[in-house]
């Protein structure tokens, strides 16, 4: 899978950014469709690129929560303290640490910077198939 990005500077921050413009697909966007499309980003001018490009990231934000960011928050509901019927307060799941570890191995390091609405279906069901098995890969080549 080959995808196209643009580079510039950005003048008001002196550092070098990068604007993705998308995925090739022979039949909705190929290179031509990448080349006009940079063109016209060009035509825009650094300052009103840079502004297009950082409201594009302040809306990517809104868009919801990562992956690490649900995986906190889940190992802090684990380790909450709740009455037992014993009448001791003890982590709602008392092995916690054990399932937090998993999480941030297996899913945390695949999955930790992805958003949550981007996680298709495959992908999870793969990340179930290998936490279940314990190891890293599901399956040679992945």
């Amino acid at each position: 899978m080959a995808t196209f990005s643009y580079k510039f500077t950005d003048r008001q921050t002196g550092k070098q950014r990068t604007g993705w413009l998308g995925v090739y697909n022979p039949e909705t966007f190929t290179v031509e469709d990448a080349r006009s499309k940079a063109y016209g980003l060009k035509g825009l001018g650094a300052k009103a690129l840079a502004e297009s490009f950082r409201d594009q990231k302040a809306n990517k934000a809104k868009r919801g929560k990562t992956v690490a960011e649900i995986i906190e928050e889940r190992i802090d509901w684990m380790k909450t303290p709740v009455k037992k019927p014993d009448g001791e307060m003890r982590p709602r799941l008392e092995a916690w640490e054990n399932t937090a570890s998993h999480l941030r191995r297996f899913l945390g390091a695949r999955l930790g910077k992805t958003r949550l609405g981007s996680v298709s279906y495959w992908v999870s069901n793969r990340s179930r198939h290998m936490i279940c098995a314990g190891r890293r890969r599901p399956w040679p080549g992945i």
